[in-house]
């Protein structure tokens, strides 16, 4: 809410309680730290599915 949408984060790997304590921490930032921050778990995620689907291709 303090940012205008959904916290993101790169779930994968990730204990609940890393991503708890990262909100946490993320509000802190000011809305230009969290937009730098969302772009790099933006692209964390791309290439994870990207990774995915190329490993598919692979296997099939």
């Amino acid at each position: 809410e303090k940012f205008g949408r959904v916290f993101l984060i790169r779930a994968a790997g990730r204990s609940a309680q890393e991503i708890l304590s990262t909100l946490q921490e993320r509000l802190n930032h000011t809305p230009e730290e969290e937009d730098t921050i969302v772009a790099g778990q933006l692209r964390e995620i791309a290439l994870l599915r990207l990774s995915g689907l190329v490993s598919e291709g692979v296997n099939a």
